[in-house]
């Protein structure tokens, strides 16, 4: 409540009980109802910030999970989501770009010497990247391996009766 658009804010937290079951493991949420101050409005950074101060106070819940909502009914963040993939795929386009003209520079440096010049020579350069994320985990086993240290110990001790401290703080026999 202390950004300058908020006039009144309602925290609604849905704390799941734990369970010792994984798949029966429900994770908390968040709903979070704002009034806006009127003529005024909250910056995706704001937006942002909230989710984030209200995800990291609470155990176990992601940003996902928090909810925003204004006074009037109109959800709060979904716009930045897309906007984030906006900012990701523009970042790409940069890195297409910035490729393809690197690649038709090359071209230009190596084949203008032997036609006589960069204006006798035209290069065009269209690169796809496959920009999809794949996670993977492997695991290896060597059958080779060979141990590169052990340490083994080995405690005996003979007799039957328990060793006496000579120390007794009460009841000493």
């Amino acid at each position: 409540m202390h950004l300058e658009p908020i006039e009144n804010a309602t925290v609604s937290l849905a704390l799941p009980k734990d369970t010792l079951f994984v798949s029966k493991q429900i994770d908390p949420t968040a709903s979070v109802m704002i009034q806006i101050r009127d003529g005024r409005s909250l910056s995706s950074k704001q937006i942002r910030g909230i989710k984030n101060l209200i995800a990291a106070a609470v155990p176990k819940l992601t940003l996902s999970n928090v909810m925003l909502v204004s006074s009037d009914g109109n959800t709060l963040g979904d716009e930045d989501e897309m906007s984030q993939m906006g900012e990701l795929s523009l970042a790409q386009q940069r890195y297409k770009l910035k490729e393809e003209k690197k690649r038709q520079k090359k071209i230009l440096e190596v084949i203008s010497p032997f036609v006589g010049g960069r204006e006798k020579v035209v290069a065009q350069v269209t690169i796809e990247f496959d920009f999809s994320i794949k996670n993977s985990t492997s695991e290896t086993y060597d059958p080779e391996n060979v141990v590169r240290s052990e340490q083994v110990s080995e405690e005996k001790r003979t007799g039957s009766t328990p060793i006496r401290s000579r120390w007794c703080a009460w009841n000493c026999e």
